[in-house]
């Protein structure tokens, strides 16, 4: 997929990743805040007193032997022995070796320090309340003696605890998670939705994947503020100037899918070239479904199948409206394929165009039935209409392949509940 294609996909959905971002933002920071817990760090120092200044000659050697002997009990505050029994003593949750990653042990010349973090505070207190404990224990064992005294003796021992700055749940910190996060996550979701979107969305999509004139432009049903009125009035136009076929100006707009609309498309344009004193008529030529006949309110007892049936005239599968008149589909078929192609619907398409200045069939879904392939090849011209957002490229690509395959002449394409920017209007020819 080319860069501007995404760049058009994401451009469509921004909006439907502004709910993401929201929706992600309050949950991730909702949840940042419920799951925050305040952490405590536990200091313990076991401060010692020395014999060897009396026994030894001079200050350095005494000094020396007193380091060694602190980092000694230092080494055993670590050890994994030590560290086992603090843990099976203070929670089954703390075993020897996470102590060992956790607890930290630190030598000064007359001091050991012992730190630990956790978010428990009274844990984390016993733990090193057990440590220094330990460790003044093994001191009165193990220390040597000088002169009939234990070289090293525990001066004083504290342990100090305090809570971690900015470790308490923070509604300010929480917020700006759940922002960030949200903003990640809908970047993430927006790119992967643009990624993997193939529907033709605008015009551009249009022209991407065929050279056709685009004939129209019709915003989404109830839309007021993109001039609907006058795009099917331009609609209108543009099929009036398509050029005739043996002097008959017969124009077929079908669907590519099942779940798309031409029948209201075409009536509102044939109802505009109407007002303005055109002479045009609609062909319901759907003979399955029946939508333009569906859509104009006509309660049809005869219509084209019974008409090419033997069964009606066209006088009487003609229906005056308001607007543009419309030759309904009739009683619904099975076997509408057969029936237009049948030389009774040449010639009738021959009486309508002597009788109208232009003749607008709507058909049956292209991709979904051969009716609208049999038509195609009788008409002046083929009209798909594309519903934006609903349609992939590769459908639009294959309709009109088909289209080609029956030697039809495609005079352009019709889009449907569109946002229509100033490059469409100025592409149809409804100006600024």
């Amino acid at each position: 997929m080319q860069l501007r294609t995404v760049m058009r996909n994401m451009a469509r959905m921004w909006r439907s990743s502004l709910i993401v971002f929201v929706i992600a933002a309050i949950v991730l920071g909702a949840l940042s805040y419920a799951l925050a817990k305040p952490k405590y760090r536990v200091e313990g120092d076991v401060l010692f007193s020395s014999q060897a200044f009396h026994a030894f000659d001079t200050p350095d050697a005494a000094a020396t032997y007193t380091t060694s002997l602190v980092t000694t009990y230092g080494t055993y505050a670590k050890s994994a022995s030590l560290l086992d029994e603090v843990g099976q003593s203070v929670s089954p949750q703390i075993d020897g070796a996470t102590l060992q990653q956790a607890v930290v042990i630190s030598t000064a010349p007359m001091m050991v320090s012992v730190s630990f973090m956790d978010s428990d505070k009274d844990r984390a207190t016993a733990v090193v309340k057990a440590i220094t404990d330990s460790l003044q224990e093994q001191v009165k064992k193990s220390a040597p003696d000088v002169d009939g005294k234990p070289a090293l003796s525990v001066a004083n021992s504290s342990v100090i605890t305090t809570q971690v700055a900015d470790s308490a749940p923070s509604a300010k910190r929480s917020a700006l998670i759940g922002v960030l996060g949200g903003l990640v996550l809908a970047l993430l979701v927006l790119l992967v939705r643009a990624l993997a979107s193939t529907r033709i969305g605008d015009v551009a999509d249009l022209a991407d994947v065929t050279d056709s004139s685009i004939l129209g432009v019709i915003p989404r049903k109830g839309s007021t503020a993109q001039g609907g009125g006058e795009l099917e009035a331009v609609l209108g136009r543009n099929l009036s100037f398509i050029p005739p076929r043996d002097g008959l100006r017969t124009v077929l707009l079908a669907p590519s899918l099942a779940s798309e609309d031409a029948s209201t498309v075409t009536l509102a344009a044939a109802d505009r070239l109407h007002a303005d004193g055109h002479s045009v008529v609609v062909v319901d030529a759907d003979l399955r479904r029946a939508t333009a006949t569906k859509a104009a309110g006509v309660t049809s007892s005869a219509g084209l199948s019974d008409l090419l049936a033997g069964r009606a005239t066209l006088q009487q599968a003609t229906y005056d409206r308001s607007g543009a008149p419309i030759v309904a589909a009739g009683t619904t078929v099975g076997n509408a394929a057969e029936l237009l192609a049948t030389e009774t619907f040449a010639q009738t398409l021959a009486e309508l165009g002597r009788e109208y200045d232009t003749v607008l069939l709507v058909g049956a879904p292209l991709l979904t039935y051969t009716d609208s392939s049999v038509i195609a090849a009788q008409v002046a011209s083929v009209v798909p209409v594309v519903q934006s957002g609903t349609v992939r490229r590769s459908q639009l690509q294959q309709t009109l392949e088909s289209l080609d395959l029956c030697r039809a002449h495609v005079g352009g394409l019709v889009l449907t509940d569109a946002r229509v920017s100033a490059r469409a209007r100025q592409m149809v020819g409804a100006g600024k």
